[in-house]
Parts: C-alpha cells; sequence; structure tokens
C-alpha cells in the first residue's frame, strides 16, 4: 500500500529560492519543522493509502486528464501562514502559487478536472478548498508565532519566481532514516491545448 498525491514539481532554481526564504525565517527560533528543498511542491489532490491494483486503475484517469491541458505557466508569490485555529499561532508556513501572464483559471481548471475524475475512482476525497502552495514549514507548537509572522514582513508580496508545470506527477510518500521523501512514481505530461 503507498499513500500517495498528484502534484507539480518545481525546478531546481526556485526550490533554491524557497529554501533560502526558509533559511531567513528560520533565524527566528521557531519550532518549525522546515521541508526539506527537494519535497517543495504544489498538491492537486491528496489520494491517501492506495493499493498496487488501485494505482494502475489511475494511470489512465491521470493521463486522461493530463491531456486535456496544456503546461501551467505559474509563480510563486507571497509568503503566507495557516493559522492553528486553538491558537492563532502559525501552523503551516506557505508560499502561494497562481496563474502568471494573466491566465486566471489554469491551475484552478486542472485541479476540479482532476478532482471530477478521482470522484468514480476508489481514493479518498479531499473536501478542503483549492489554495495552491508551496508547504516550507509545519510548526511544532505556538512558541515565537508572532516573531515568525512578523519576520514574513514584506515578504508577504513578494515574488519567487516564475516556473511552468510540464506534467501532473504521482508521488509517494515514504519515510527514511532521514524523514519524509516524495518519490515520483509516474509523471503525466500536460499535452493538450485547452487552459
Amino acid at each position: 500500500m503507498a499513500r500517495t498525491f498528484v502534484a507539480l514539481e518545481l525546478p531546481a532554481k526556485l526550490r533554491q529560492r524557497l529554501s533560502e526564504e526558509g533559511d531567513r525565517l528560520r533565524l527566528v527560533g521557531a519550532p518549525v519543522s522546515w521541508v526539506k528543498p527537494e519535497n517543495f511542491h504544489v498538491t492537486l489532490s491528496f489520494l491517501g493509502e492506495v493499493e498496487d491494483v488501485e494505482l494502475l486503475e489511475l494511470d489512465p484517469v491521470l493521463r486522461d486528464v493530463a491531456c486535456r491541458h496544456g503546461p501551467l505557466r505559474l509563480v510563486a508569490c507571497g509568503l503566507g501562514s495557516a493559522p492553528d485555529p486553538r491558537t492563532g499561532a502559525p501552523r503551516v508556513v506557505w508560499c502561494g502559487v497562481k496563474d502568471a501572464e494573466g491566465r486566471d483559471g489554469a491551475l484552478a481548471s486542472v485541479h476540479q478536472d482532476l478532482k471530477q475524475a478521482l470522484a468514480g475512482q476508489r481514493v479518498r476525497a479531499e473536501k478542503r478548498s483549492f489554495e495552491p502552495h508551496i508547504t516550507l514549514g509545519r510548526a511544532r507548537g505556538p512558541e515565537r508565532g508572532d516573531a515568525l509572522t512578523e519576520r514574513m514582513g514584506p515578504a508577504v508580496r513578494r515574488e519567487f519566481g516564475h516556473f511552468s508545470a510540464a506534467h501532473l506527477t504521482l508521488f509517494e510518500s515514504v519515510r527514511d532514516r532521514q524523514g519524509i521523501a516524495y518519490e515520483p512514481l509516474q509523471r503525466f505530461t500536460l499535452s493538450g491545448s485547452r487552459h
């Protein structure tokens, strides 16, 4: 059984830039588990625990969605945090992602098609709304949350880089000696012309 999700991969240059931003935020000393740069991605759909036979069944579904959409031109911009409902302190530190070049809706359209296609499969349906982002870290407690938010400063509006996503990637989340690693199982080329 594999713990899986569908996501967009990031280019090395953007991963490096976001890693540097994480290093700047790390100086605050807040209890945050910072994500390794090689694990940065934009999640489109979390599938949960999936059996091997179900992975085979997902192949044509993901391929069909990818064939209906062309490559995505995106921009990573603005730091933010999701507050812990109990304390109000940051729970997740993230960088936002949106369509670039005024092509609003392309990323949301891929997500919506993926959601509809997966509805007929034996995978767990996500209930939360789609807020495209790159998770930079997860807080382990509320300590120094105000300082962390303050340290974000003008970066809440900063543009970190434009990038192109040419395929959907099916990832497996695996635990190794260094923590969690995200292994690509398969890539599906965004080969269509619909945006």
